[in-house]
């Protein structure tokens, strides 16, 4: 259940812009025994963080409290960093390049889940569902690039042959 609980997680905050829904939505989970899994797993290490006093996912050690989108995001790029400085010492210079040519944010994961569902066969309303769209229209942005880079890239992967 995807719910705005701005008001439980952060009572205090004067601005939660950064820390809203977008849409409220009961959210379809895939594999659910893993997630479950993962879920108390996660919970185990937060219920490790003394004083802290909230419900959220996601705890700042040195506050107690929920991480705001800005934090969350914050850190995301310090990830992102040292990935991208991971990337480029392993001398894969052509995926660094792919990688820093484009902008990309904590949103890229959505994307990602996007493409390989869209691998895995699922039609644009069965993507949709499993991203949580309201609208097909959504979705199906995604499936039209995905389906014409992927005719490209066989038509030039084809083309090689031949020549």
């Amino acid at each position: 259940e995807i719910r705005d609980n701005q008001k439980l997680l952060f009572p205090d905050a004067l601005n939660t812009s950064d820390n809203q829904v977008k849409t409220q939505r009961d959210q379809v989970v895939l594999c659910p025994s893993l997630i479950k899994k993962l879920y108390e797993e996660h919970k185990k290490v937060t219920s490790k963080i003394k004083g802290a006093n909230t419900p959220a996912l996601f705890i700042s050690s040195g506050t107690k409290g929920s991480i705001t989108g800005k934090t969350y995001s914050r850190r995301f790029e310090k990830v992102k960093d040292a990935f991208l400085e991971s990337v480029l010492k392993s001398g894969n210079q052509q995926d660094y390049l792919l990688l820093t040519s484009n902008t990309w944010s904590t949103h890229i994961g959505r994307g990602i889940f996007t493409n390989i569902l869209l691998d895995l066969g699922l039609s644009a309303t069965q993507v949709a569902l499993a991203r949580g769209d309201r609208n097909i229209n959504s979705a199906l942005h995604y499936v039209d690039e995905h389906t014409m880079l992927s005719t490209v890239q066989d038509a030039i992967n084809n083309f090689r042959i031949l020549l």
